[in-house]
């Protein structure tokens, strides 16, 4: 898959589940490798550095305004 399609496949994939979403935030563990890439779409660090089972990620938290909702 070029890098083209690939990012068109997460947009609408973000884009889905965000329509799902029947709160104002929702959450994601990032690797440290994608942590950029979920600031970059809005997201934030909701806490420090953690490793479970020997996998290292960062939870995170996009929370939505109200009226960006509707």
């Amino acid at each position: 898959i070029t890098h083209h399609l690939r990012l068109v496949f997460h947009l609408k994939l973000y884009k889905y589940i965000y329509n799902l979403n029947k709160d104002n935030y929702f959450t994601v563990n990032s690797s440290p490798y994608a942590k950029s890439y979920y600031e970059h779409l809005g997201f934030r660090c909701d806490g420090d550095e953690r490793c479970v089972n020997g996998i290292r990620f960062y939870p995170m938290i996009k929370r939505f305004k109200n009226e960006e909702k509707n």
